[in-house]
């Protein structure tokens, strides 16, 4: 999933296609709700969620990645980091 939303952004242009916007919208869903098991699925989850820029008023993104990150034992910077700390991190 990840290398697909990647091959979309770079495809993505000033005025996208309809069908590369609704696929590539589709697959920020799908890969921010997989969980990550891996280092390298992590990094791809957070690349994808940086370029998605969820709103995350609730903080449900923010949760989801820092359980990602124990999951897979990223330190993270900062105890109360935001999704988009995390993201970048």
């Amino acid at each position: 999933m990840i290398r697909r939303h990647d091959d979309l952004w770079q495809q993505w242009t000033e005025e996208p296609p309809t069908e590369l916007v609704h696929e590539a919208c589709r697959l920020e869903v799908k890969i921010t709700a997989t969980p990550a098991f891996t280092r390298q699925g992590f990094a791809g989850k957070r690349r994808v969620v940086l370029r998605a820029a969820f709103d995350d008023d609730d903080g449900i993104v923010a949760a989801i990645i820092e359980n990602d990150a124990a999951r897979v034992r990223v330190r993270k910077r900062r105890p109360h980091a935001t999704a988009g700390e995390i993201a970048t991190a």
